[in-house]
């Protein structure tokens, strides 16, 4: 006779299996008949070799949450690596004309283009000027693209202000904070822009060229940016009609 739960080969009527102990005269007759999904084995040692749906789930979430850890590790480890950056904005003149979109009226100020390390992101869904400018990005570029001293902020936004702080001494002179970094309001040119700005992510280096400009509401209210790096505070912010973007 054969162990229906192990296969082994019994030498003799012995009560139980010599190798797994189980007892025989508690199994059905129907423990003995050869399973229907493998060759050679009983009912019984196809029911144990399956696994639960829910332990496979359970499995399949315990490796997707692996590989996702072990991705923002490695992507954390990359952006740490990133930086500085030691060019400064290029802000020009520039003789454009008025541009229009979704009712607003966009009047270019200078042309701008910057490289700069993303030190935070803030999305914005509602409201008429979430239409137009549905994202900022707070850039740091020297001393603030620097991960030694962004290390030691605490870099947030919200409300379309960008804030930083530190807990004990701040780790360069303030000032130096204010003329390198900035929270600047993007106004995507087209679609296409717009999904580019989406895809970037905090702690990378990001390319940026279009205008600094002034917007007005068709139903009333306008929005000016700030055509100095040395401000801070209300109205200190970038206002951008971004055309081009690439990162790194």
């Amino acid at each position: 006779m054969i162990c229906p739960k192990c296969g082994t080969e019994q030498t003799n009527e012995n009560s139980e299996c010599v190798h797994c102990g189980v007892i025989f005269a508690k199994l059905t007759p129907e423990d003995f008949e050869p399973s229907k999904y493998r060759t050679g084995t009983s009912a019984i040692s196809a029911r144990k070799a399956k696994l639960p749906v829910s332990m496979i789930i359970i499995i399949g979430l315990l490796l997707v949450s692996i590989g996702y850890c072990t991705y923002n590790r490695q992507q954390q480890k990359r952006m740490e690596r990133i930086g500085p950056v030691a060019e400064q904005p290029i802000q020009e003149s520039t003789d454009a004309t008025v541009m229009h979109k979704l009712g607003f009226e966009i009047q270019p100020l200078a042309s701008y283009r910057i490289r700069a390390k993303v030190l935070s992101i803030e999305r914005y869904r509602s409201g008429r000027w979430a239409q137009l400018c549905p994202v900022d990005f707070a850039l740091g570029w020297g001393p603030m693209s620097d991960n030694a001293i962004t290390g030691q902020l605490n870099i947030t936004q919200s409300n379309r202000w960008y804030h930083y702080r530190w807990k004990d001494a701040p780790p360069i002179d303030p000032v130096l904070i204010v003329r390198n970094s900035a929270n600047t309001h993007l106004v995507p040119a087209d679609d296409n822009i717009e999904s580019k700005l989406f895809k970037v992510r905090k702690g990378e280096i990001v390319r940026l060229e279009g205008y600094l400009i002034s917007a007005r509401d068709s139903g009333g209210g306008s929005w000016r940016s700030s055509l100095t790096r040395e401000d801070s505070g209300a109205n200190s912010c970038e206002l951008m009609w971004v055309t081009g973007v690439a990162f790194e």
